[in-house]
């Protein structure tokens, strides 16, 4: 999944000092981010639920959406720097 540069998200150069206390304050491109990483989770843990799928094949996939997860947040500024 492509992020989007740092740069085009207000909330990064501030994070260490102030968290926007609601989405409203967030870049519409962090937003959006944030989103894409979230409907990435979703369909992996979709994903991990086919039959066909081993036990470890399953497994493997349901590590990864957890790092999605956080990476939604990490876009929304949810997560300690």
């Amino acid at each position: 999944m492509q992020r989007t540069p740092l740069h085009a998200c207000a909330h990064t150069s501030a994070r260490a000092t102030r968290t926007p206390s609601s989405p409203q304050e967030l870049d519409p491109g962090c937003i959006a981010s944030a989103r894409r990483w979230q409907a990435e989770a979703d369909l992996l843990r979709e994903m991990a639920g086919n039959p066909r799928l081993t036990a470890r094949q399953s497994a493997a996939l349901l590590r990864q959406p957890d790092a999605a997860a956080r990476q939604a947040d990490w876009w929304l500024g949810a997560t300690n720097p």
